[in-house]
């Protein structure tokens, strides 16, 4: 496929990595907002477009220029290294308060060395979502030669990926396969959305009517989810139509919010990396410190500050040191001085 820019897929990537900022800002520890009806259906809501926006944005920029290894390569630069080394941190802080008891106050679930090292290396750790995308991208090369050499191929892979999302629990948890199996079918829409004349589809899908349809028929899909059930169909509802309204809101930003957006899609990564130790900091500050226990002013204040301390440290820090870029799976831009 060519190599196009589309700012409207990077500021969907944005706005999914805000998604998850604020899902994180919904803490569970030291108090648990998510118990909570409203903010735990707010949550669960959000979870379920933002991840599988991830993976359908994902499939949207999936490229390979013929040469497999190199291309193994690329991923392993921007996703596996940095995965395995904040892997390694986060196990350092889930293991450390056994030996130093003053840090037991810093997460919620402690682990074993050799558990944990175990759980990282064999099923992702606390984070096998990015294990999971890195196993669909090392073998969607594949599944993509055999779609373009074999026209039935496309309906086998697609019924398979249909029936590993319906059955994901029935997949072995090693190397995050269930996750793979659940996410892989929103990798292949965003795959065929980019095959499929996405200008065309851009302009027939956006209108702020249909700004109004996606949002309403979301939310009514997350009550019916939070409150009657249907499981992965609605599901699927939710995510679909999250993504759609997402879509249209990216299509009408002007002047700083469309560069907002812009700015956090490009450092989606380390700011996924780093969300969790940022806010450690901040519910430690706010809440255990300050005594905060107004739900929506704890929501908000490690949102803003944590969104914006990460961005600081990113744009003017990591992605201007190249061993820094590297371990954050970040392309090295050197910037030239004006004289």
């Amino acid at each position: 496929m060519e190599k196009k820019n589309y700012p409207e897929i990077t500021y969907l990537r944005g706005m999914a990595i805000l998604m998850v900022l604020l899902y994180h800002s919904i803490i569970v520890y030291p108090i648990d907002l998510r118990a909570d009806a409203i903010w735990g259906g707010i949550a669960e809501s959000m979870w379920y477009v933002q991840m599988p926006l991830f993976f359908l944005v994902s499939g949207f920029c999936f490229r390979e220029d013929g040469h497999y290894g190199r291309y193994v390569w690329k991923k392993c630069r921007r996703i596996l290294i940095p995965h395995v080394l904040f892997g390694m941190i986060d196990l350092a802080f889930r293991v450390l308060p056994a030996y130093i008891p003053a840090l037991s106050g810093l997460v919620n679930q402690q682990t074993g060395l050799g558990e944990g090292i175990v759980d990282f290396l064999l099923y992702g750790g606390e984070d096998p979502f990015l294990r999971s995308l890195f196993m669909i991208l090392v073998v969607f090369p594949w599944l993509h030669r055999c779609m373009e050499r074999f026209w039935w191929s496309r309906i086998g892979i697609y019924g398979a990926a249909v029936a590993m999302y319906l059955f994901w629990e029935d997949l072995p948890s090693l190397m995050a396969l269930s996750y793979s199996g659940r996410f892989l079918i929103f990798f292949c829409i965003g795959y065929e959305l980019r095959r499929h004349h996405w200008e065309r589809i851009k302009e027939k899908a956006v209108s702020p009517w249909f700004a109004a349809l996606s949002l309403a028929c979301c939310v009514l899909a997350s009550y019916c989810y939070c409150n009657y059930g249907y499981g992965k169909y609605i599901a699927v509802i939710i995510a679909l139509t999250g993504a759609w309204f997402l879509l249209n809101a990216v299509s009408i930003l002007k002047s700083f919010w469309a560069g907002f957006a812009q700015l956090a899609g490009s450092y989606s990564l380390p700011l996924y990396l780093m969300d969790g130790y940022a806010l450690v900091v901040t519910r430690t500050v706010f809440v255990s410190r300050l005594g905060v226990t107004q739900p929506l002013l704890i929501v908000l204040l490690n949102f803003v500050v944590d969104t914006a301390v990460l961005l600081v440290v990113t744009h003017w820090i990591i992605a201007r040191v190249r061993p820094l870029c590297f371990l954050f799976g970040l392309p090295y831009r050197k910037r030239v001085r004006d004289k």
